[in-house]
């Protein structure tokens, strides 16, 4: 969440594993929107470019949606489809997971991350 705890977390793994984990950082906008602790820390910073640890913004989803999903215990595929939540809700949710699939696809470490999909080559007998 860029707080303190969350950095120094991070920094503590980063420091003890090195290369022997791999690392992801994210920053969760559903947290905060000041990431100023992370972008403007040089020990961050340095520890991000040394390892090469990619970084990706994961999208909000407003607090109203968020509290009435968890409200009603529903899953993110089934808010989707809720015809409770009207047009608007329902829409807004698919734009978050549309945003959330490509943050973590832009990681590298999903499935179908952009070097894991498959070629679009068509191939002929």
């Amino acid at each position: 969440d860029g707080g303190n705890d969350s950095v120094h977390l991070f920094l503590k793994s980063v420091e003890h594993y090195k290369d022997e984990l791999p690392h992801v950082l994210v920053k969760n906008f559903g947290r905060t929107d000041n990431w100023s602790t992370i972008d403007n820390t040089p020990v961050v910073q340095d520890a991000i470019q040394k390892y090469a640890i990619p970084t990706i913004a994961f999208p909000r989803l407003s607090e109203f949606r968020m509290n009435t999903i968890d409200a009603r215990k529903l899953t993110f595929e089934a808010a989707r489809e809720d015809a409770e939540l009207g047009l608007i809700g329902r829409s807004q949710i698919v734009m978050f997971l549309r945003s959330a699939y490509e943050a973590l696809d832009e990681s590298g470490w999903t499935p179908m991350a952009p070097e894991n999909k498959p070629s679009k080559e068509v191939k002929t007998k």
